[in-house]
């Protein structure tokens, strides 16, 4: 692996020490309530906790030490991909805001005035952006990122919010048509139950279709397979049939019900979901 410790100061590959101190701080011209303000934001909390962490050197090795151009001082340029998406920025925003925003040369420990500090073009950030995708390094970037924030802001990680907890689609569990059959089967349940002199009306062979165990295999909902996917829809099945009794809904569907064919019910129920 590269050392970026130990590049020259003639190399291609441009990398600062962002972990000692000045020994004059470029930050002084700021004044003493300026610089307070710029610590205390979030530049300040990027600058010390972020900026000397970066990966730098999973990039560098992308580089050659003594051939072509030099590259932009890399722990500003891989920080600024963060800052991009911190603040949902364009390209060209980030551009802008990299040569212009003080609070990001705070956080970027920028101090210098030049072109090649305080400069870069579209084309750069693009290539940058590629290659870190390319290398999954934004991965990398946005669990490093989180691991340092939160010992910055020392948060119990064993602990989790419940309104924070992941569920998993119902979709990507069971798909549209499994969706459709469970509910139109729980529709037919409480169709059932609540009017059974309306069910008594519908085609035997409708019945059968939905109603039925033997019938729900049919769509790989029986047996074991029924089981197994049936979970993580129960909750909407018959939230859907109370829905539609809810708001005098289930006339006009199981009009439609009888009237038109699978597909077009389906569509039609599928918007009510």
């Amino acid at each position: 692996m590269l050392d970026i410790n130990n590049i020259g100061a003639d190399a291609m590959i441009h990398t600062r020490d962002h972990q000692t101190p000045y020994l004059f701080d470029p930050w002084d011209y700021l004044g003493p309530k300026r610089k307070r303000l710029l610590s205390e934001s979030w530049a300040g909390l990027f600058r010390e906790h972020i900026l000397a962490e970066l990966p730098v050197h999973k990039l560098a090795r992308f580089f050659t030490e003594d051939f072509g151009r030099p590259t932009k001082e890399l722990y500003a340029a891989l920080g600024s991909l963060i800052l991009q998406q911190m603040h949902d920025l364009t390209d060209e925003e980030t551009v802008s805001q990299f040569s212009f925003n003080i609070q990001w040369h705070y956080a970027l420990d920028i101090p210098g005035e030049a072109d090649e500090s305080k400069y870069l073009s579209p084309k750069t950030l693009w290539k940058l952006r590629h290659l870190v995708m390319k290398e999954k390094l934004d991965i990398e970037l946005f669990n490093q990122t989180t691991e340092t924030l939160a010992k910055a802001f020392k948060v119990d990680t064993t602990k989790q919010r419940l309104d924070s907890v992941h569920i998993r689609s119902n979709m990507r569990r069971l798909g549209r048509i499994g969706i459709f059959s469970q509910s139109i089967h729980t529709f037919l349940i409480n169709l059932k139950r609540r009017h059974s002199e309306i069910f008594e009306t519908i085609e035997k062979e409708l019945v059968d279709r939905y109603l039925t165990e033997k019938a729900m295999s049919c769509f790989s909902l029986g047996s074991a397979a029924f089981a197994a996917a049936k979970a993580p829809v129960a909750s909407n099945a018959p939230e859907l049939s109370r829905y539609l009794y809810r708001n005098d809904l289930w006339l006009s569907f199981l009009k439609r019900f009888h009237e038109q064919d699978l597909s077009s019910f389906t569509v039609e129920l599928w918007l009510v979901c």
